[in-house]
Order: structure tokens, then C-alpha cells, then sequence
């Protein structure tokens, strides 16, 4: 169970090997767990039935659950295993109950042992999905020092929509057609410009979630529509937080795709600069469908991670749908990776969400974004 929770399948030995191997003697139950069974818990019993297991090109890994054997008789179950080294195929195994002895055996001979299924599982996901270290890859055609100038131009915290944008767009992500007015007449003034129907939202630098505090209303198709909303968001951003700065509001395009793609910046304490990709919307984080990889990454890069997100499935084509335009997303998930290319590394945080992506050929563009700007 906890090896097909984290997309590991158990596999049986192919019924002709079982044949060979149980006309020869070998004792075993065969299927997606194979049973070695009392009688068959002898060390060459064992060895012949692992090492059939190592052999078998199906098989990547082999696990071993050990009984009660591994505390009374080690010598006839765990002994045959630490024989397995040769075939460079990783191996571990889960005794249960604990057997210190059988452990210690395991531990000498470099085999990884494990006290809990949930332990073992995910040890070999990881061990499994392992990913060998890739080069950096060379610095695309952008301006990194203009892009360093915007970042040096932000204050430490949050910066508002506004200010994010500005960075967006310098490291080449299309933005959607926006003005920033600081009052609801100023907003009439620039709405022509944009052009209705359009998206309203405040800017503060106190409220990074827009939407939760009511700060955002979307789909306003004229002068009148817009007064009202410039209102509504005035009283529930008050009502939200007294004491948010409000520096004004961003007048947006509305904007369609063929999905919502959540896509992201962080400087982690542990491993450093990282990129992230994930279906996006306000169900993002619940769903936790994402691909994270070390940044800056390469357009191969980012093309393998658009194919790990489950949930864009859809806009890769699936089952006939209409495809979306992935070499544009590629080429915005490097854009973002780039951060970790300016110096200083100012930048702790960066979001785009959502991102919408388009059909194929007609690019992407951000629709919603937020950068956090570290001492």
C-alpha cells in the first residue's frame, strides 16, 4: 500500500521464470508480493528466489519484509540478502518486528534497513526518482542587469502587483495589459486605456492574498460597473485589515486560456534557488500537484517538468484535447527559474498564480503575481 501510494508497482516473477524456478525446487507464492512461506525461509531458497528477482529486466528494486525470522533466525533469511550487492539494483529491507541483530547485518554490508513501511516506501521513491546533477545551464538572452535594477529598487517584504509586475515582465513573462490608478476617478481615466472588460484588485503591500480579502472582482464591463466595484473593494479590504495601506488599484484585461497554471520562484533555506510548476488557481496548494526542480533550469528541463503536473494533462493533448502552447510555458518556467541568476539573491520568493497558457502558438500570459524582496 505504501509503495503504490507513492507510484512504486510491485511486479510478480513472469510465469515462465516461476515455471523454471519451481520445477527446479524453488519454493515460492508467486504474484505482485511473492511469499517465500515458512517452509521456504532457507538461505538458498532465498538466494535463488532473489536472485531471480535481480535478474528479472521488469525490476528495478527489490524490497525485502522480513517476519520473525529476521529476530530468531537471521542466518536463513536476512544472511542470502546481504549477497546482493552485485547486481547494483537497490535493495533494503523492513523487519518487522525489529530485529536488532538482523539490522546490525544489514548496516555492516551497506543495506539500507528500515523500521517502518512508510519509511521504507518513500526512501525508495526517492532512491528510484533520483536524478542525476545536470550542468547549469547557459544564461539565456536576457537583460540580467536590468532585471537586477528592478529588484534593487523594491524595499524589503512584499511587493505590491504593480511592482512584481515589473520584474515579470523584464525577465520576459508576458504580462496582461494593466494601469494602476490611485483613486476611483484616476481609474475611470485609465480604464480606456486598457480597455473593458476588465479585472479590478487593489494594490497594497499588506495584502499579498488579494482574493481572501476581498480585494479583487473580476469580468467589470463598464464606467458605472467600475465605481461600484472600486467601492465594494474599498469596504471589504477595510473590513478585512483597518490598517492595510491602500496605494490604489490595478485595472487588468481580462484574459482566457486553456489552463491555470501556477508558476514559482523560492530561495530554500536547505538546497537554494528553486523553480516550481503546478496547476494553478485558488485550489493550487490543496492539491500539491507540482514539480519542483533546482533553479536556473533549461528548456528541456522545463519541458520535463511540464509533463511530471498531473493536472496539465489536458493542455498536453490528452485524449484529443486542444493542446496549449507548452513551448511558451517552457520558455516563462525558464524566465522564472532565472531569478537565481541575479545577484545578491534578494529575491526569497517569487509567484506567478495563475498563469494562464493559451492554445498552442499563441503563447501564455500572467495574470496575477506577487514577489517577496529579503534584507
Amino acid at each position: 500500500d505504501c509503495l503504490g501510494m507513492k507510484g512504486i508497482d510491485a511486479v510478480p516473477i513472469p510465469a515462465e521464470k516461476e515455471k523454471t524456478l519451481k520445477a527446479d525446487g524453488v519454493i515460492f507464492s508467486n504474484g505482485p508480493l511473492i511469499d517465500l512461506t515458512f517452509n521456504g525461509t532457507r538461505a538458498d531458497n532465498v538466494a535463488r528466489v532473489l536472485d531471480a528477482l535481480m535478474e528479472m529486466p521488469e525490476n528495478d528494486g527489490v524490497i525485502m519484509v522480513v517476519g520473525s525470522s529476521a529476530q530468531f533466525n537471521p542466518e536463513q533469511a536476512v544472511k542470502p540478502f546481504l549477497e546482493l550487492k552485485r547486481h547494483g539494483k537497490p535493495i533494503g529491507a523492513f523487519l518487522v518486528p525489529n530485529a536488532e541483530k538482523s539490522n546490525m547485518l544489514l548496516t555492516e554490508a551497506g543495506i539500507a534497513g528500515f523500521r517502518t513501511p512508510e519509511g521504507c516506501a518513500d526512501a525508495f521513491r526517492c532512491c528510484l526518482g533520483r536524478r542525476a546533477p545536470v550542468e547549469t545551464p547557459e544564461a539565456p538572452d536576457f537583460d540580467i542587469e536590468a532585471a537586477s535594477q528592478v529588484v534593487d529598487a523594491l524595499p524589503p517584504g512584499t511587493a505590491d502587483e504593480g511592482r512584481s509586475r515589473r520584474l515579470f515582465a523584464q525577465l520576459g513573462i508576458e504580462q496582461a495589459a494593466a494601469a494602476i490608478a490611485p483613486d476611483g476617478d484616476a481609474a475611470i481615466a485609465a480604464a480606456a486605456s486598457v480597455g473593458f472588460p476588465l479585472a479590478v484588485k487593489i494594490v497594497s503591500p499588506d495584502i499579498a492574498h488579494k482574493t481572501e480579502a476581498g480585494g479583487v472582482i473580476l469580468g467589470v464591463e463598464d464606467e458605472q460597473t467600475l465605481s461600484l466595484a472600486i467601492e465594494k473593494i474599498q469596504s471589504s479590504v477595510s473590513d478585512y485589515d483597518p490598517k492595510a495601506r491602500l496605494d490604489g488599484f490595478l485595472l487588468q484585461r481580462m484574459e482566457r486560456g486553456l489552463a491555470e497554471v501556477l508558476l514559482g520562484y523560492r530561495l530554500d533555506p536547505l538546497v537554494g534557488p528553486t523553480v516550481v510548476l503546478g496547476a494553478g488557481g485558488v485550489l493550487s496548494e490543496i492539491y500539491g500537484d507540482v514539480a519542483i526542480r533546482i533553479a536556473p533550469v533549461s528548456r528541456d528541463t522545463a519541458r520535463e517538468m511540464i509533463e511530471e503536473v498531473r493536472g496539465l494533462a489536458p493542455i498536453r493533448g490528452y485524449r484529443g484535447l486542444p493542446e496549449g502552447d507548452l513551448d511558451a510555458l517552457a520558455a516563462a518556467i525558464v524566465a522564472m527559474s532565472n531569478i537565481a541568476r541575479l545577484p545578491g539573491h534578494r529575491v526569497t520568493e517569487a509567484e506567478v498564480n495563475p498563469l494562464l497558457v493559451r492554445h498552442k502558438g499563441r503563447g501564455i500570459v500572467a495574470v496575477d503575481g506577487l514577489v517577496a524582496i529579503g534584507e
